[in-house]
């Protein structure tokens, strides 16, 4: 397939970052890290998916679903992940596609990889896969690390710098040389990024960036994309996936047919949240995530509605009307996940007073057998 590219500039700094083999953003919590990331992949998607010359593919890695969430339905996205499972396997893919790229490379060395298009591993939050499985975690990243350059591979990842040694090894931070600096919370978490406490109390938008072959740390004013700007370069693309032919079709109707056929009233509460996005998808919402079994923060779907809102859903699935701490719940949620709205699906309807909460907090009331199109 052709596709046709936006057109328009890119940044030059973000044309830069995207040169580099791997790239840490570092900062303290509420720095800006996942806004860098997505206006990297706002700039990355002037380019067209690796299928063309100078293409690329992304690989994502999105614990909180709070941020990148957007780009999981690119045609550019080969794998999404969100939970610690789902981001292991991410890591092993792009280890994968760089192990293959370079069996394939001529034995000249000077010849380099033959194959060209840009596979970005785009990681929020590496601390956070860290903190589970440090060691599994940094023994294929450090392995990664090293055929980023050859393979047209690219690690770019955020983090916080704060957490520590014991998190963060220093071996894996001495394999990302390429790095970005926000503002940190501490003289220590600045010189831990850039060996200079100049990140220390810098105002959001801030920073200081040293590339491979830099000699010196540079600072920089950081350009930041609006979201609404961002949603439309995703439907540049999105609006370019062709229809699923008809055996395609057929295949998916199997498909749900299958997962629809066990009864709702013998499902577990992660099954009907499974169904659930289901008929979101089917309802018309795009960007569907199930959030991860525990630590989800009252919401356990994520979704895009068709007029383009945001919204955090909690799903019930009760032998007896849902009360008001669904309500109380997903309204945090609803703040957390900076979502537009935030609503309550249930199968067995709701309170008297989980319908007064809700009319007083603007949380959606839904039954699972009439999911509306918000």
């Amino acid at each position: 397939m052709v596709w046709t590219t936006p057109g328009g500039k890119t940044y030059l700094f973000f044309d830069e970052l995207m040169k580099q083999p791997s790239l840490l953003i570092g900062g303290g919590a509420e720095s800006g890290k996942t806004t860098v990331l997505r206006t990297f992949l706002y700039n990355s998607l002037f380019r067209a998916p690796v299928e063309q010359a100078d293409g690329e593919k992304l690989i994502i890695v999105d614990e909180s679903l709070t941020g990148l969430m957007e780009f999981k339905d690119l045609p550019h996205t080969i794998k999404f992940a969100s939970d610690q499972d789902e981001a292991m396997d991410a890591i092993q893919l792009a280890f994968d596609i760089a192990n293959q790229r370079l069996e394939k490379t001529s034995l000249d060395r000077n010849v380099g990889c033959a194959e060209k298009g840009d596979i970005y591993l785009v990681i929020d939050n590496l601390h956070w896969i860290l903190a589970e499985q440090r060691s599994k975690a940094s023994d294929i990243l450090l392995r990664l690390c090293l055929r980023l350059k050859q393979s047209h591979v690219h690690l770019i990842a955020s983090s916080r710098m704060d957490v520590g040694k014991r998190i963060f090894p220093e071996e894996l931070l001495a394999c990302i040389p390429s790095r970005l600096a926000l503002r940190c919370g501490s003289r220590k978490e600045s010189q831990r990024i850039i060996d200079l406490d100049s990140a220390y109390g810098i105002a959001i938008g801030e920073g200081y960036y040293r590339g491979i072959g830099m000699e010196l740390t540079h600072y920089t004013d950081i350009p930041m994309i609006p979201d609404d700007e961002i949603l439309e370069r995703v439907k540049w693309w999105t609006g370019q996936i062709p229809p699923k032919g008809f055996f395609a079709r057929l295949f998916s109707r199997k498909k749900k047919t299958v997962q629809q056929s066990k009864p709702v009233s013998e499902m577990s509460g992660y099954e009907f949240e499974k169904y659930t996005a289901q008929k979101l998808r089917e309802a018309g919402y795009t960007s569907v995530s199930v959030t991860q079994k525990s630590g989800d923060y009252g919401a356990d779907v994520i979704a895009r509605s068709p007029s383009g809102k945001k919204v955090c859903f909690q799903c019930k699935k009760y032998s007896r009307p849902v009360g008001v701490k669904a309500v109380q719940e997903v309204s945090a949620a609803k703040v957390y996940y900076n979502c537009d709205i935030a609503a309550v699906v249930s199968d067995s309807g709701f309170t008297e007073q989980a319908r007064t909460l809700a009319a007083s907090t603007g949380v959606v009331l839904m039954d699972i057998g009439s999911i509306r199109r918000l």
